[in-house]
């Protein structure tokens, strides 16, 4: 009996070890294949992303290409009110009433203008928010 509880704690030290070293050598492993993903080379921020929690100012992701923060906001109220081409009204309404649970409504003359430019590249946006009205080009 004593023979095989020996053989038995052999064999689970062994079994144990073997995990040890399988997870070692996954770690060692992947730290091999990690690469830090570089900001690509025309991205010039004029905020230092580790301070900008810090700062007082959002993190915008994604990250523009160039940014410039000058004084003043520009606050929101209970009701959003946004002016839209016909075809991007259901999602952007969509997007306040599920992400922010606010109210949306298309209006004429609206403080916040979505407008779509044709002439800027896929996945472009130009966003410009003044004390009395936020432009939103895409």
């Amino acid at each position: 009996m004593k023979r095989l509880l020996r053989v038995l704690k052999i064999i689970a030290l062994g079994i144990l070890g073997l995990i040890v070293i399988i997870i070692i050598s996954l770690l060692i492993f992947y730290h091999s294949i990690y690469k830090a993903t570089p900001l690509p080379a025309e991205t010039a921020v004029a905020v230092n992303l580790q301070s900008s929690p810090n700062s007082g100012k959002p993190v915008l992701l994604p990250l523009p290409k160039t940014i410039t923060w000058t004084g003043g906001h520009f606050s929101l109220s209970d009701h959003f009110r946004f002016q839209a081409s016909a075809d991007d009204v259901r999602f952007i309404r969509k997007v306040f009433v599920d992400h922010l649970n606010m109210a949306a409504e298309n209006q004429s003359g609206a403080p916040i203008l979505f407008k779509r430019n044709v002439s800027m590249g896929s996945q472009s946006y130009s966003l410009s928010i003044l004390p009395a009205r936020i432009i939103m080009e895409y």
